[in-house]
């Protein structure tokens, strides 16, 4: 999802000297790393949120220096989902732990052969390592979004200026966990991953019904990069990132 964001962050980045910002799904941090291309520091709040505290490092395959927990001004140890109230579950931990989730793989969406445009197309190596579920975390703390946002953003004029979202099947979940109001009038920017027709994970929303969604909620498409046309990666999936439609 790297490099999706730098037109949003440029178009805040005229309009906001300080922003808030909430990135679920956080993992090693690569959302925050790219904002501070743009902005310091210090003129960012985040919040950040994660079952996993993951090891991360300077560059990719670099020393490991810190935890995800180190990058954010906050950060969660906790799913989110679409749910009513805060509550557990059971969080499925991949052998490649960036592809964990409290959703299971669709294994028959996977395939080695890159040919199969109706699949997810993984190298050898890399398909048996993203089919195996290296643990199982029972109780996983799960939190909706609304919950999160009325914590830790506190009075109703606050604006949340960016919510990264990549929760590996529950994306569009995510976005429904937010009441409508805040939705609409506290929210600037919103990137999700989705998949263009073929789920990876069950139960997972498709692109047309992220996009039916967010536009219901008076969002518009600011970019979209559908990497089924980057010959480079050509999996069918898409990273969206959203503008509110009012000039909030």
């Amino acid at each position: 999802m790297t490099y999706v964001n730098k037109e949003a962050f440029l178009h805040l980045k005229e309009r906001y000297n300080q922003i808030n910002v909430i990135d679920v799904g956080a993992a090693r941090a690569s959302f925050m790393k790219e904002l501070l291309g743009v902005y310091e520091r210090e003129d960012i709040y985040s919040v950040g949120l994660d079952p996993i505290n993951h090891h991360t490092s300077a560059k990719p395959g670099g020393p490991i220096i810190d935890r995800t927990q180190d990058q954010y001004d906050l950060f969660m140890q906790c799913g989110v989902d679409n749910v009513g109230i805060i509550t557990s579950r059971t969080f499925y931990i991949n052998s490649d732990d960036q592809a964990s989730s409290f959703s299971k793989l669709k294994l028959e969406n996977l395939s080695t052969d890159k040919s199969d445009k109706d699949k997810y197309w993984y190298p050898s190596g890399e398909f048996y390592k993203i089919r195996n579920i290296a643990n199982v975390a029972e109780n996983v703390p799960v939190y909706p979004l609304e919950e999160v946002i009325k914590q830790h953003f506190g009075y109703a004029t606050n604006l949340i200026h960016f919510i990264k979202i990549d929760a590996e099947g529950k994306d569009l979940d995510v976005i429904k966990s937010i009441e409508d109001k805040t939705l609409r009038k506290r929210v600037k920017f919103v990137t999700m991953e989705c998949p263009n027709r073929i789920p990876r994970f069950e139960e997972e929303s498709t692109k047309p019904e992220c996009i039916n969604y967010m536009q219901s909620k008076n969002f518009k498409i600011f970019t979209d990069m559908d990497y089924e046309d980057d010959p480079a990666n050509g999996q069918p999936m898409s990273d969206i990132v959203f503008i509110n439609g009012e000039d909030i």
